[in-house]
């Protein structure tokens, strides 16, 4: 029973520390729109693009918007996270060859007049902005973050690492 106890207090520690996360995030995002956040939007590739390119160009940390035959974004990932794909496909005995070939999120779809705390709606998921339906931005954990020490150099606080 001692471990079944441990387990049920950690499960509901963590859940806590979760719940306090969101409130304090909430709260630094409170009265800001996502057009205060966001990123620009970074130049698309077309998912039909041959993984080899897509890796082979610019470094680890750029993001890549993916967009179909109609120039509707399917995914907005890294490099690194096209990398892993790719490699869990081989791991599945999957040869993809096109970025359209890999499981990538798609992104969920915000309105530039939106809340920022709406990206709490979503975790862990990019955020693609639009405007009348036209995409002009990106909210990633990266913007969030910026937001959040944004937030602390405003209120002249300390950083938390």
């Amino acid at each position: 029973w001692g471990v079944w106890t441990a387990f049920i207090g950690w499960f509901l520690y963590a859940a806590a520390g979760q719940e306090a996360k969101s409130g304090r995030l909430s709260s630094v995002l409170r009265g800001r729109k996502l057009a205060d956040i966001m990123a620009p939007l970074p130049p698309s590739i077309a998912n039909w693009t041959l993984l080899s390119e897509v890796v082979s160009e610019g470094s680890s940390g750029d993001r890549i918007v993916a967009v179909d035959f109609g120039g509707s974004v399917t995914a907005v990932a890294s490099r690194t996270d096209i990398v892993r794909a790719a490699a869990r496909a081989a791991e599945r005995n999957a040869t993809p060859e096109r970025l359209r070939d890999l499981q990538l999120p798609e992104p969920a779809k915000l309105d530039v007049a939106d809340p920022a705390s709406a990206v709490l709606r979503h975790p862990g998921r990019p955020i693609l902005v639009v405007d009348e339906e036209r995409p002009v931005g990106l909210v990633t954990s990266v913007e969030v973050d910026r937001a959040i020490a944004m937030h602390h150099l405003e209120a002249d606080e300390p950083v938390a690492a």
